[in-house]
């Protein structure tokens, strides 16, 4: 008899041992429970043999090699008879089954109990047993199925309706595991049946091996995960020649461990993998079934053994996927099945060690914890890839290829506000951080966002469709920015948030302020050293703009050789303040007029000058400052025009450097540069030292 089968039944026979020892003795006229169960089993399939054509020397044989008590044909069908007559069989109650029953039920009042009810075990059991006894003998009828299939789902009616409490059940179907024969039957392991909701299933690969291994390189970062893959992959490639040239080839086990927070991509690599070996002829199938504890843990002693078992049979030539493996040994309350799962799934490995990969997956420590808790899983799961967490920058690359994927893009500000999203979000990442889950979520709101947005409208281009802005990633139009200057720029007013170091700026868009200010002429440079000591708003201003355009303001933050030391040293709608607070830019959502801040006195002393520009740029390449009606820049301060500098002579240019704040002997000068740049933003950037991509 199969192994897990015996176990239950000497399970059921210790249960009833300490059944004997309460204070509730059976009604039955046997001494002890043990007695009873034993009779009560052979009365059973005696029974059968009364009401169906099973070979009466085959059954009786089955008796004999399996349990501990003699048994013939006749002493089979004797006892059945007296056992019908005293159990009421025919009204499929055992004797037996009934006391169980009422034992169930009075432990329940007690607050005392198994953890599954006993009466529950006891047909398991013999469901099992008579899943063993239809596989021992040469043919099973039709007949003889129905009549033991409906015996059997009657008898767990009784069990239920009797119970005086609710649990867990799962009728099990007999017909499903067998097919009528004459020359033997189908056993469930030969039998294919459907998948269960808690099974994902990924079967035909299409993909040649040239092609899988690209799209495991394509994946976004997971570098490390890659070159133990590859590792792998080149570990069997090498045996498999010495095979062929006659050498001594290594023993390889090929089960798996990877760890890592979610959504960092252990289930498409798995995928990926079971594919490869497919191709390298590892696995015969190469489909990958994906499953977790509800997959495998039943309601009942012997039920996880058989959904293992199912599981296992649908995953071989493949691999078996087992997501968040940890929760198989990390029961609540005790009352569990897990680590029946655990012992038949090793069992089941070294079965088909052949043709079957076993990926277990989950947190590092918890996936830690789960391996060492059994030597038999140490001595199989030999191999750990560890999943890392995404970068920001992965995160965005992730971002845009689902962008990508789904025909949407980025405009340039949509892209650098989700790079500082992600940033953020990786910097205070926790426990619940989910990596590329968090990113298919931030999608799925963009998108929404967009819709939302366009709806207002009732005519749409194919490029405002597939547009995603910076406004559809947020529903919040205020912003957060660090609080380092000293005092309050009359044009902001600070709302202070509690427990922390900013200020949160709320104003709506920008009033327009007269051109009462002296004018200066291109190339003219002035002392403002009289205004170091306030914030100075160097401003587009203009009549209006034709066409779908986009105005902005840059500052460059230049050292002694008209250079940025690095990146952060370029502020604009992406990096807002300068590392010394003394230069910033407000959102985009704030401002209707490209602005650049400066606080002179505040500006770090290894810079040298401050350089601000301003782009007129759309989607239509053609869009440049033409389309902006009388450009002007102007130098403002507490709310009045200092300076401003007309912009008539500008054509096809798309940039233009504005103004130039620096000190010459610790007096600061403005320089009215107003001069366009035929080069796009890029070559203007990269003409102070920025590299962009």
């Amino acid at each position: 008899m199969d192994k897990t089968v015996q176990e239950n039944v000497n399970s059921l026979y210790e249960i009833c041992d300490q059944a004997d020892r309460l204070p509730m003795t059976p009604r039955s006229t046997y001494n002890t429970y043990r007695q009873a169960l034993k009779t009560e089993i052979q009365g059973y399939i005696g029974y059968l043999l009364l009401h169906t054509d099973l070979n009466p020397k085959e059954a009786a044989r089955f008796v004999q090699e399996n349990f501990d008590f003699g048994a013939t044909p006749e002493n089979l069908k004797r006892l059945a008879n007296e056992y019908t007559m005293k159990s009421n069989l025919k009204h499929y109650r055992l004797e037996l089954l009934t006391n169980f029953i009422d034992l169930d039920n009075q432990m329940r009042k007690k607050n005392k109990g198994f953890s599954t009810p006993i009466s529950q075990m006891m047909y398991l059991v013999l469901f099992q047993i008579t899943d063993e006894l239809f596989r021992s003998v040469s043919s099973i009828s039709q007949e003889t199925l129905d009549y033991t299939d409906g015996f059997l789902k009657k008898m767990q009616q009784y069990i239920i309706s009797s119970l005086n409490f609710k649990t867990e059940t799962q009728e099990l179907d007999l017909k499903s595991c067998f097919t009528p024969s004459r020359g033997g039957a189908n056993t469930p392991d030969e039998q294919d049946d459907d998948t269960e909701p808690d099974v994902k299933v990924e079967t035909e690969v299409t993909e040649t091996l040239e092609e899988l291994l690209k799209t495991l390189d394509d994946l976004t970062g997971l570098k490390e995960v890659k070159k133990d893959v590859n590792t792998m992959i080149n570990m069997v490639k090498m045996q498999q020649v010495r095979q062929q040239r006659g050498m001594k080839s290594l023993p390889m086990s090929l089960h798996m461990v990877f760890y890592g927070n979610p959504g960092t991509g252990k289930t498409t690599v798995a995928r990926l993998v079971s594919k490869i070996y497919y191709r390298l002829g590892v696995l015969s199938k190469g489909h990958l079934i994906e499953t977790d504890r509800a997959g495998l843990v039943g309601g009942y002693v012997g039920h996880t053994a058989l959904k293992v078992k199912k599981l296992v049979k649908k995953a071989l030539g493949g691999i078996l996927f087992i997501d968040e493996a940890y929760t198989l040994t990390r029961s609540q309350n005790g009352e569990d099945f897990g680590q029946e799962a655990v012992d038949t799934l090793l069992k089941c490995m070294e079965d088909h060690r052949s043709d079957l990969i076993v990926i277990v997956a989950g947190y590092p420590d918890l996936m830690t914890q789960f391996i060492s808790s059994n030597p038999g899983l140490q001595s199989r799961f030999n191999k750990y890839i560890n999943f890392q967490d995404y970068k920001p920058d992965e995160l965005l690359e992730i971002f845009e290829k689902m962008c990508k994927g789904q025909g949407y893009h980025l405009s340039a500000k949509a892209r650098v506000r989700a790079k500082n999203d992600f940033e953020r979000l990786y910097e205070n990442r926790d426990e619940n951080f989910a990596n590329g889950r968090d990113v298919r979520n931030y999608f799925e709101k963009a998108v929404a966002r967009q819709a939302n947005r366009l709806a207002k409208n009732s005519r749409w281009t194919d490029e405002q469709l597939a547009g995603i802005e910076a406004a559809d990633l947020s529903d919040d139009n205020s912003f957060e920015m660090p609080l380092s200057v000293s005092g309050t720029d009359p044009m902001m007013k600070p709302a202070p948030l509690s427990g922390s170091s900013v200020t949160k700026y709320t104003d709506s868009k920008q009033k327009s302020v007269p051109k009462t200010g002296r004018e200066l002429s291109l190339g003219q440079r002035i002392n403002i050293q009289e205004y170091v000591g306030k914030t100075l708003e160097i401003r587009l201003e203009c009549d209006g703009v034709s066409g779908d355009i986009d105005l902005d303001g840059y500052a460059f933050m230049l050292a002694s050789d008209g250079k940025v030391t690095n990146d952060k040293d370029l502020i604009f709608f992406g990096n807002e303040r300068s590392a010394d607070g003394a230069v910033y830019t407000e959102p985009e959502m704030l401002m209707d007029k490209p602005s650049v801040f400066i606080l002179p006195k505040k500006v770090s002393s290894q810079y040298e000058k401050v350089s601000v520009c301003f782009s007129a740029y759309g989607d239509d390449s053609r869009l440049n400052f033409t389309m902006v009606k009388n450009p002007v820049i102007q130098v403002i301060a507490d709310n009045k025009e200092l300076f401003h500098i007309e912009l008539k002579h500008l054509n096809q240019e798309k940039c233009l450097v504005g103004v130039e704040l620096y000190k010459n002997k610790e007096i600061w000068k403005l320089k009215a540069v107003g001069a366009g740049y035929n080069g796009k933003l890029k070559a203007l950037c990269e003409s102070f030292g920025v590299e962009i991509e």
